[in-house]
Order: structure tokens, then C-alpha cells, then sequence
């Protein structure tokens, strides 16, 4: 079955962000040869995957709001800022920003050798052999990150790195 990408339009039945054509620029220009001797097929399916995991992992931190209600994805948004300007501006309602195209790219490769959502162990901070006994870490995480990820889309989040989730204030 063919990707259906997300163009901008809100699309009800809409698979992913990122085109093959472009995860194969964007793996290209990174020389990932890997990504080069995935099939289409499989490509299709790891882009999928990468969608899913952002979907998931970032669904509920996203600035601004969907586009429409039958929109399969969660973005196009509106009212999203646009990050570092020193005005008041929004990202257009029928844009997907390239870094989210590349999150999903870059997700989709890793989805080739990893599950994305699997749970991870805690840090142990204690491990006693006899009479087991493991303590482990009270802040470290159970699930994966991805630095890289969050690095790249966390202008585009609630709260993001570049705006602090609220537009700047401009005297006038």
C-alpha cells in the first residue's frame, strides 16, 4: 500500500509526515547509506512508524491546535509561533516545518534496528548479588529518548526552547 503524506491540507487518511523522496534526501545528505538499501516498501513502513512514535510521544506537548477535527494527523496546525522571530508571527496553517519531515526520517531509520516505544530498565543505582537486591534510580526514566529528536522539535512544543510556549511581547 502506498504512503499517503500528509501535504498540508489536513488529510483524513494521511500515514506520515515525511516522503520517501524526501527521507531519502535527508538520509543521503547524512550519509546514511543504510536508509539507500531499505526497499520502498519497507521505507514506507518505517516512515509510518516514525510518524506514530511522534504522534504518541509529542500528540499532547504540540503548540497550537489541529487544523481541522478529521485530520488524521496532528499536524497541519494553526497558531503555531513561528520560532525566533522577534514578532508576533504564526507558521502557516498548511505547512509541515522540515524538521518535523526530518524527525520522522530520522525516527524511521532507527525504527530499522530498535522498537521506538519499547520500555527500557531504570538505572540501577544498587545491585547486591547475594540475597538479591536491586535499587534502582527514583528519576531516571523507563522509556527511550531521543535527544536528537526532542532537540528538533522542541521549538515547535508548548513551553518550546525558542518562544517559552507564549508569543513574544513587542512594544508598539
Amino acid at each position: 500500500m502506498a504512503l499517503i503524506v500528509e501535504d498540508g491540507s489536513a488529510m483524513p487518511d494521511a500515514e506520515s509526515w515525511c516522503s520517501v523522496a524526501h527521507a531519502d534526501q535527508y538520509h543521503s545528505s547524512l550519509g546514511n547509506d543504510e536508509w539507500g538499501a531499505l526497499s520502498i516498501s519497507v521505507k514506507e513502513q518505517t516512515l509510518r512508524k516514525g510518524t506514530n512514535y511522534l504522534m504518541q510521544e509529542y500528540g499532547m506537548k504540540w503548540a497550537g491546535y489541529r487544523t481541522t477535527s478529521t485530520q488524521a494527523l496532528d499536524w497541519p496546525r494553526t497558531q503555531v509561533p513561528i520560532p525566533d522571530l522577534q514578532y508576533a508571527a504564526f507558521i502557516p496553517d498548511d505547512v509541515i516545518p522540515i524538521d518535523i519531515q526530518n524527525a520522522c526520517a530520522s525516527l524511521g531509520l532507527r525504527s530499522t534496528t530498535e522498537d521506538l516505544t519499547e520500555n527500557e530498565t531504570r538505572q540501577v543505582v544498587r545491585e547486591k548479588v547475594d540475597v538479591i537486591e536491586i535499587q534502582y534510580s527514583e528519576n531516571s526514566t523507563t522509556q527511550k529518548q531521543y535527544t536528537e529528536i526532542d532537540n528538533m522539535l522542541g521549538k515547535y512544543l508548548k513551553g518550546g526552547s525558542s518562544t517559552g510556549g507564549a508569543l513574544p511581547m513587542v512594544r508598539v
